[in-house]
């Protein structure tokens, strides 16, 4: 790595103040703040608010309850533009992604724990521009005999329909089992027609979905993590599962689902798969990380062709991966393109002491070269998500921990340059 590099990240770090209204000429294209509402907070995801500033969603706790969610709404510069807003019972609740609606506001997906039987349910949040909320839906009809349950991710069909992916723990099938779970609603939140969740995997506590995109028409890609052999003692695999549109009234339905090693080797313990890029008919590129025998986790990159074959199947062929570990362990866990430029989120741990920094890495469509630009070095940061903001920079949202004192937390808001520079 470029000492340049190291010193201008470090500078960032010093130069940027945490929530503060003056706008110094270092913000103007990049920054980065942190907020700190209670002792320790989360950044869970982030997107750009329509027309301009920063909708962050996070996770803070303090010591009268468990874990709730909030909403901080900001400027361009990453300067709070009103009091934040809670959403959470008296319990834990979570929130891992957040969108602009359609039609304005926001979607929220998360968890909340029930109040009665302790157990958490997929939660989902509609509100308004200014973060009050609108409505709320759990989906418990659907999970009688399940333990907990948590949505992940969503992306919108066409007609702004919202299609939620996540994890449920099913108890009635005798075992205790992690199963993928990916259900659907309308923009109200409400069942369509007769569509139930779809719920896959077998008796152990690996799967999950994790993201999902929407691609041609309104037909989705899945990625996450499963496990196929029924035994909770076995390795984990990553997973793409294709989930084909619905068609008069008919039940959502998946018709592949792909469980595999990346790349076989007698030295993987797990692979998990985190986030995809359909890139046209002939080409997919996929991220996750591959954690070793050994220990080591390392984060990867492959690049799928052949996605279709002659009769139209869904069914990609890998060309290549790509592992990347900058200095001790690695994982990737998002994934954006531009042109032929790949982004990769990645979260690097020290090899020497308890810090870990955000790192984007770079690199071209083959995946070689790449380039690695990290945030933070002395204390200990994570991130699981990224976007473009519009003027071509990214916009990083996730969590700064003191690596000494791991209850002492802040949310983070990054804004870099186009091409990931601060």
């Amino acid at each position: 790595m470029k000492s340049s590099l190291v010193v201008i990240t470090f500078l960032a770090f010093f130069l940027c103040a945490c929530d503060e209204n003056e706008i110094s000429s270092v913000q103007s294209e990049s920054f980065i703040k942190y907020y700190a509402l209670n002792r320790s907070n989360e950044g869970a995801c982030v997107c750009e608010i329509p027309g301009g500033g920063y909708a962050l969603l996070g996770n803070t706790t303090t010591e009268l309850r468990a874990s709730e969610i909030c909403l901080l709404l900001t400027d361009a510069f990453g300067n709070s533009i009103q009091d934040p807003k809670y959403y959470g019972t008296k319990n834990n609740d979570r929130g891992n992604c957040i969108k602009p609606a359609p039609g304005g506001g926001f979607v929220i997906l998360g968890s909340t724990q029930d109040s009665v039987n302790g157990d958490n349910e997929v939660w989902l949040i509609r509100t308004n521009n200014i973060g009050d909320t609108l409505w709320t839906k759990t989906f418990a009809q659907f999970d009688k005999e399940n333990g907990d349950d948590e949505g992940l991710w969503f992306d919108f069909n066409s007609k702004g329909d919202i299609t939620m992916v996540g994890y449920i723990y099913k108890t009635d099938i005798g075992g205790y089992s992690k199963q993928m779970w990916i259900y659907d609603v309308d923009q109200d939140g409400n069942q369509i027609d007769n569509h139930k969740p779809i719920t896959r995997g077998g008796r152990s506590d690996v799967d999950e979905a994790r993201f999902i995109r929407r691609i041609d028409g309104d037909d989705f890609l899945i990625a996450g993590v499963s496990n196929i052999t029924n035994n909770p003692n076995a390795v984990s695999y990553s997973n793409i599962t294709y989930l084909e549109s619905y068609y008069n009234s008919t039940d959502l339905k998946y018709t592949e689902s792909l469980d595999y090693f990346v790349e076989e080797d007698t030295l993987t313990l797990r692979d998990e798969a985190n986030c995809l890029i359909l890139v046209d008919n002939t080409t997919l590129l996929l991220c996750g990380s591959r954690v070793r025998t050994g220990g080591s986790q390392e984060a990867y990159l492959c690049r799928f062709n052949k996605i279709y074959d002659d009769e139209n199947k869904f069914d990609p062929k890998m060309e290549w991966i790509r592992y990347y570990s900058n200095s001790g362990n690695s994982e990737a866990n998002h994934l954006l393109m531009e042109g032929n430029n790949v982004y990769i989120l990645s979260t690097m741990s020290s090899a020497t002491d308890k810090s870990s920094t955000i790192t984007i890495i770079t690199t071209g469509m083959d995946g070689n070269n790449p380039v690695y630009l990290p945030f933070g070095g002395s204390s200990k940061m994570e991130s699981r998500n990224f976007s473009f903001a519009s003027d071509g920079g990214l916009i990083i949202t996730g969590t700064n921990t003191d690596k000494d004192i791991i209850d002492i937390s802040s949310m983070i808001l990054i804004k870099t340059k186009a091409g990931g520079k601060l």
